[in-house]
């Protein structure tokens, strides 16, 4: 599964978080380090599988973290 997004020119980077229930519990999380990288391939995922996917930005200053709220969360079905 490829991800995408829009990019935020103020973020350090992005998380990416997806799970087979729309209520994202167990959950996994991908950080993507970089405002520039706009795309993510997640691989190992179980074929006719739907998962549910959604982004944030973060923003790292002195040394902490911040986050954005997560985007409205997407349903894929893994066919290949």
């Amino acid at each position: 599964m490829t991800v995408n997004w829009a990019q935020n020119a103020k973020a350090t980077g992005y998380q990416i978080q997806y799970a087979t229930n729309s209520k994202f519990t167990s959950a996994k999380i991908v950080t993507v380090s970089g405002a520039s990288t706009l795309s993510k391939t997640i691989a190992s995922l179980t074929k006719g599988s739907t998962y549910f996917v959604r982004v944030r930005v973060y923003k790292t200053v002195s040394s902490l973290h911040y986050f954005s709220a997560w985007s409205t969360a997407k349903s894929v079905k893994i066919v290949k």
